[in-house]
């Protein structure tokens, strides 16, 4: 079975791109236990907050350092409202509603909101929900910061770096404990 992470992304990504961008989007593949699933959308997560949300506020901002950048590793679920959260909502509360910062910080929100819901004790089928509101909430941010750092073909090219990481859950180390190495 494939990976119920990977395919959400890559679909919510190809349903908001256009044809030939979606296209050119990377099969979807890789499986793994419902220890994997958990990482890869911790990983997509924190690589979305992190990474892309961050780079598109920085540069709104020239270069000036933002809550996104100084976010530490959303390594847990709970990261999401102990952490990402508060910024998220920080950010938003401090720019101009209706602004492409706004936009930035409201994905986050949805983001942040997102991950906490996946609960480490459940299985696959019963954080299905979660982990896909996860990954579709990352698409969105990837999505949303295209817009400010060169459309769709910066959005291929991160989503498709992405999906190849979260095969192999390259860029992100295990903050779950024992019960989740693999």
């Amino acid at each position: 079975m494939a990976s119920l992470v990977i395919t959400t992304f890559h679909d919510s990504l190809g349903a908001n791109l256009s044809r030939d961008s979606s296209e050119l989007l990377r099969n979807p593949v890789g499986s793994g236990s419902d220890v994997r699933e958990v990482h890869r959308a911790l990983m997509l997560a924190d690589r979305a907050l992190r990474e892309w949300i961050a780079a598109a506020v920085a540069q709104l901002q020239h270069g000036v350092p933002n809550r996104f950048e100084q976010l530490p590793q959303l390594g847990k679920p709970e990261g999401g409202y102990e952490a990402a959260e508060p910024v998220a909502l920080a950010e938003r509360d401090a720019v101009l509603a209706g602004s492409a910062h706004a936009e930035l910080a409201a994905r986050a929100v949805d983001l942040a909101r997102a991950t906490p819901e996946i609960d480490t004790e459940s299985s696959l089928t019963q954080n299905r929900e979660a982990l896909e509101t996860t990954a579709r909430a990352a698409a969105l941010c990837l999505l949303e910061a295209g817009n400010q750092l060169g459309g769709e073909d910066f959005v291929l090219a991160q989503a498709n770096q992405t999906m190849k990481d979260l095969i192999a859950l390259d860029g992100w180390t295990n903050q779950l404990g024992p019960r989740f190495e693999f």
